[in-house]
């Protein structure tokens, strides 16, 4: 049985002309007996396969893809089934492009972006690199304007106007001089998210001897495979809980 078809109908004036159609009440909502949740002998964990989707965990468990709402129901991180379900690993980095727009350009660890007296301490510049400027690779030959600019985590995202930076050590030049060495370019989803201590684990966003990065690729990762055990109904206990649960709708 589908998760709508638990729900009552009810009588809807849609035009407000008083003819009424006889639609599925959305509103309805439902708690299933307390000691039914807690009993622990209705819960097992179980660890969703890598591109599984909600309709296929329910077909692996219950022979039925009609129990994938049960999922959303005993976990409250599934806010939004679609959104929040674990993503296979094409779709992870699919989405995390899309979240994390741009080419992220990091800079050597001794760059000093943004200091007033000098963007680099290998350079006499005295003006601090800003969103618009635009920038080239100095072996690449590739040009991109700033977007951002991030001194202390030691990084710029930019939008590319031709061609693709080396991939790593290559300086960095705006008006024909160096500005800073870089240390790693590509897509921003694989640009830092935030630095970790090496030492203590720590998460410390300022960049510095002893840290490493957490790019936003690792992170959305972690995310996704937080969310990849979850609690489910033993498949021998759903007919009991499919049973209580149609009891408190109807």
């Amino acid at each position: 049985m589908g998760y709508f078809n638990f729900f009552k109908n009810t009588a809807y004036d849609f035009e407000g002309d008083g003819v009424f159609s006889n639609v599925v009440n959305l509103t309805s909502t439902t708690k299933v007996n307390y000691r039914t949740l807690q009993s622990i002998e209705l819960y097992s964990d179980i660890l969703i396969e890598d591109g599984e989707r909600p309709e296929q965990l329910s077909t692996r468990l219950y022979g039925t893809t009609e129990y994938y709402w049960t999922f959303i129901l005993l976990n409250s991180e599934l806010n939004n089934i679609w959104n929040d379900w674990p993503k296979s690993q094409d779709q992870l980095l699919e989405y995390t492009k899309a979240k994390y727009v741009g080419t992220v350009i990091v800079a050597e660890i001794e760059s000093n972006l943004g200091d007033a007296v000098g963007v680099n301490s290998l350079t006499d510049d005295a003006t601090p690199l800003k969103a618009g400027d635009e920038v080239t690779g100095n072996t690449s030959g590739a040009r991109a304007t700033v977007r951002e600019v991030f001194p202390s985590q030691k990084y710029v995202i930019v939008d590319m106007i031709e061609g693709e930076f080396r991939a790593t050590g290559e300086y960095i030049t705006r008006d024909g001089s160096s500005i800073f060495l870089s240390e790693f370019s590509g897509d921003a989803a694989f640009g830092p998210k935030y630095y970790v201590d090496n030492f203590t684990g720590d998460i410390t966003n300022p960049r510095a001897a002893g840290t490493s990065i957490i790019s936003n690729y690792e992170y959305e990762a972690f995310i996704n495979n937080a969310n990849r055990t979850i609690n489910i109904i033993k498949p021998e206990r759903i007919d009991e809980f499919i049973a209580e649960y149609r009891r408190e709708m109807t």
